[in-house]
């Protein structure tokens, strides 16, 4: 149940074509193309042309409506990213639909290294949606994060509702994570592994 993610071509912003297109283009690389006919993106919205989105989800499902893989495409706060394509699952915890291990390829945090593995955990889409993304070393969870909510119709009533009750979303990520790392370094005083050199095109 393991799919070791292989150096890719170039990113998704940057390929040319449409997001699908180049989407397709990286299944392809990876044998997971076959089959795919709907996908859904799960993600944080652009507010007033300003978005950091540390991580998003493609849903990539076949003809009977079947979770064909996932694709994770990661952001740090160096400016870099990473895809990481999801297949191959593993035996789903109860609740979710998929789970995929891979070995970390990709440096996020300061105050964990490059050992171990990532094991993602995705439920169904439907009335909400509930991500998990681990991280484990020798076997064992030493890492949790979690994403979760749910849904609504996208109407413009619900997306002014949104934007009236959220204003300033987008702008509070990277002050969130800059204080969340100030106390990890200062408070609790955690050990920090500086950056490596990026070790794939992406």
């Amino acid at each position: 149940d393991r799919d070791v993610t292989g150096v890719q071509t170039c990113a998704l912003p940057i390929c040319p074509g449409t997001i699908r297109e180049k989407l397709t283009r990286f299944l392809r690389e990876k044998g997971l193309d076959e089959g795919v006919r709907r996908v859904e993106l799960v993600t944080g919205a652009r507010y007033f042309n300003y978005v950091f989105n540390p991580v998003s989800f493609f849903y990539c499902f076949d003809r009977e409506n079947r979770l064909r893989c996932v694709v994770a495409e990661v952001n740090n706060t160096f400016g870099e990213r990473h895809l990481y394509i999801l297949g191959g699952s593993g035996e789903p915890k109860p609740g979710f639909e998929a789970r995929y291990t891979v070995p970390k390829a990709f440096h996020v945090s300061p105050f964990n290294d490059m050992a171990g593995d990532y094991d993602f955990h995705f439920s169904p889409l439907g009335e909400g949606v509930d991500i998990r993304v681990n991280i484990l070393k020798e076997g064992k969870e030493v890492f949790y994060s979690r994403m979760w909510g749910k849904s609504m119709p996208m109407t413009n009533r619900n997306l002014t509702l949104t934007l009236v009750k959220y204003p300033c979303t987008a702008l509070l990520t990277m002050p969130r994570i800059l204080w969340e790392a100030a106390k990890l370094r200062f408070l609790k005083r955690l050990k920090v592994f500086h950056k490596p050199a990026p070790s794939s095109d992406m």
